[in-house]
This record gives C-alpha cells, sequence and structure tokens, in this order.
C-alpha cells in the first residue's frame, strides 16, 4: 500500500509538471499583448520607453524560457507569483475565492450523494415497475439538460416572475454555514442534479448484476432481513464504481463551478479565472489553473486509496 502511494503521488507531481508546462508555453501562443493591454491598446500612440519600464516590471523582457524555470522555481516554493492588475500575491487573492468555490462543492457532492443513493438503489430493486421508469426519466433528463441551460432558465424565470436576481454578497461555508446553505443551494442544485443522474445510472446497474449473484442468493436463502441484504452485502460490492464515478464527478463539478459562479454571481475561484482570462494576467490564471489541477489529481488518488478500504479484496501490491 506504501509503495502504491509513494508511486501514485510521484506520478500525480509529473502530471501536475505536465499540465503547468503546456499551460504555461500556451498562454504565451494567445494572441495580444499584456503590457500593451496595461497602457491602454486603443490608444493612438504609447511612450516606448514606458512601454520597456513597464515590461521590465513584469519580468516580460526575458526569454520565455527563463520566465518558465523562474515561475517553476518560485512555484515550488510556494510562490506563484503577484498579479499584473492588481500587483497581490496570487495566493493571497486564491485564499480569498477559495471559500466559495469549495462550499459549492462540497453542498454540490453532498446532494449528488443523497439523490443518487436513493435513487439508483430504488430504481434496481423496482426493476421495470412504474417506480423504476420513473426513476430512469430522472436519471435521463439529467443527462441530457447542462446545469448553466437549466440554470438560464431558472433565473430567467426567477428574474421575470418574481424580480429576483442573485446575491452581491455571498457568505462561506466556513463563517457562516446556515447563510450559505439558503444562498448556495440553487447553483448546488444544478449541479448535483446532473451528477447525481450520473451516478444513480451507474449504481442502478451495478446494483443489478450484484443482486443476481450468488452469494446474495444465498444471504436470502439464510432468512437475512431484506435491508440487512441490500445495504450491508449488496451495496458495499456496488458502490465500488459509484465512487470512482463520484471522484469523476467532483472534478467535473470543480470544473463546473466556473458557469456556475459566473451565472449566479459567486465570487469564487471560477470569476476570479475568467476575469484573470480576459484581462491576460498570466500569473493569475497559472495560479488558479495550477491549483485546480492538483485537487483534482488529489481527488483521484484519495478515490484510488478508498478502494481496498471498501473493498476488502482489491490490493495494491
Amino acid at each position: 500500500m506504501q509503495r502504491y502511494v509513494i508511486r501514485r503521488l510521484l506520478w500525480l507531481v509529473f502530471t501536475l509538471w505536465l499540465m503547468v508546462t503546456l499551460l504555461f508555453f500556451l498562454m504565451y501562443v494567445i494572441p495580444g499583448d499584456i503590457v500593451m493591454v496595461m497602457l491602454g491598446e486603443e490608444s493612438e500612440a504609447i511612450d516606448p520607453v514606458q512601454y520597456e519600464i513597464l515590461k521590465t516590471r513584469l519580468g516580460l523582457d526575458r526569454p520565455v524560457w527563463e520566465q518558465y524555470i523562474n515561475w517553476l522555481w518560485n512555484g515550488i516554493q510556494g510562490d506563484l507569483g503577484e498579479s499584473y492588475w492588481t500587483g497581490a500575491p496570487v495566493v493571497e487573492e486564491m485564499k480569498i475565492r477559495f471559500p466559495y468555490t469549495i462550499g459549492l462543492m462540497i453542498i454540490s457532492l453532498i446532494i449528488t450523494v443523497l439523490v443518487a443513493l436513493p435513487v439508483g438503489v430504488i430504481s434496481a430493486l423496482k426493476q421495470d415497475t412504474f417506480v423504476d421508469y420513473a426513476l430512469r426519466s430522472f436519471q435521463i433528463g439529467g443527462l441530457s439538460m447542462p446545469g448553466f441551460w437549466l440554470g438560464i432558465l431558472i433565473l430567467g424565470f426567477l428574474a421575470v416572475t418574481f424580480r429576483w436576481h442573485p446575491r452581491i454578497e455571498y457568505a462561506t461555508l466556513f463563517t457562516d454555514p446556515v447563510t450559505a446553505l439558503q444562498q448556495y443551494w440553487l447553483p448546488a442544485s444544478l449541479m448535483g442534479f446532473r451528477s447525481s443522474a450520473n451516478d444513480a445510472r451507474m449504481l442502478r446497474s451495478t446494483m443489478l448484476e450484484v443482486i443476481r449473484s450468488d452469494y446474495i442468493r444465498t444471504a436470502h436463502a439464510k432468512g437475512l432481513k431484506e435491508r440487512t441484504v441490500v445495504y450491508v452485502h449488496a451495496l458495499r460490492n456496488a458502490i465500488l464504481p459509484g465512487v470512482t464515478m463520484l471522484g469523476m464527478e467532483a472534478a467535473g463539478l470543480l470544473g463546473g463551478a466556473v458557469i456556475m459562479e459566473q451565472l449566479f454571481n459567486i465570487p469564487g475561484l471560477g470569476t476570479l479565472l475568467i476575469s484573470a482570462v480576459n484581462a491576460r494576467d498570466i500569473p493569475l490564471v497559472m495560479g488558479v489553473v495550477v491549483f485546480k489541477g492538483f485537487i483534482i489529481l488529489f481527488i483521484n488518488l484519495l478515490v484510488d486509496i478508498s478502494y481496498g478500504w471498501i473493498d476488502p479484496r482489491v490490493r495494491y501490491e
């Protein structure tokens, strides 16, 4: 187990380095000049001296490979640079925004689990009945309707009918959880709708396979209660692919938060990333993407490690 974790951590570092390298050089391929933008690219005349001074201050006068090595070395030490526009450290900018994004993601994951588990299990136990068809319709609807599309429709309906608009200020799940739940439940439900439908569909398929197994028939023959057979014996074996799906959904929710934060005016990392891209703020874009990439890779590592705890038959040697 220990050797497996070490190998996965080394692979995580390599993947993160590869992602950083590709992103860094792609940012320099994008047309445009951040110095011109900051000085006012629409102006007819820009002072060349002022242009060179600003370019030197931002460190853009050095070769790209040198900028890359400096950024990588500083990043290893936890210094992700400073924002071109605000001059504030990138880490400090992300510290302010991260609680909003992680709060939205946690609530979405809770909704996903609370909906997917009963829907998937009941749909499997009531196979080919009216209940099964109704729950499968819910699953298909969740898979076919994008969350951002539903969000636009709901916001349009609320704005026209009730004159309701997204808040300007939001609480965080760590400072005021009650207020955060009241504010985040709508975007979190929209994000969790598709995720729960996908997980429920997977859980239904695996449950149908497991409940037809010999050991389940043996458990019934021993006279065990239906609840014990389903939730102790069947669900524990059927949930393993669901854990994989949940890890993938967590990564998807982190990426999908970018759109939902824009729709509902939530000041999270997604909103920060969009603003940084529009402003060509390379250090800020790099910092947010690298941080999100690290979280996604770490979630995948936790999912893989959890297999052995959920199913004792799984071994890592």
